[in-house]
């Protein structure tokens, strides 16, 4: 069995069956241009249309929620270390934690 999109093969099978028998097959396959298409399976023709592409991976917002962990991870470390050295606490403050 080969599938055909706009004339060129996508992907082929070979499958065995027996008389007066059917099957199933599905093939899939990938694409990313927007239009019309001719599809041929075993002789018999159909078409089909793309209207959208699916969106793609967002990498910016991606990368930019990772850049605000790791922002927000080396802040709750070394920041709040920072703040405490230089900030040290009240005597008033000192006595009431101990």
């Amino acid at each position: 069995m080969e599938l055909k999109v706009d004339g060129i093969t996508q992907a082929t099978r070979q499958i065995t069956l027996a008389p007066e028998t059917s099957q199933t097959m599905n093939f899939t396959i990938a694409g990313e241009t927007v239009g019309k298409h001719q599809v041929e399976v075993a002789g018999l023709v159909g078409e089909f249309e793309i209207t959208e592409l699916p969106p793609g991976i967002n990498w910016w917002l991606i990368g930019g929620t990772l850049a605000i962990a790791v922002l927000l991870a080396v802040w709750l470390t070394w920041g709040r270390r920072w703040l405490r050295s230089h900030h040290p606490r009240s005597p008033k403050q000192a006595k009431a934690a101990s």
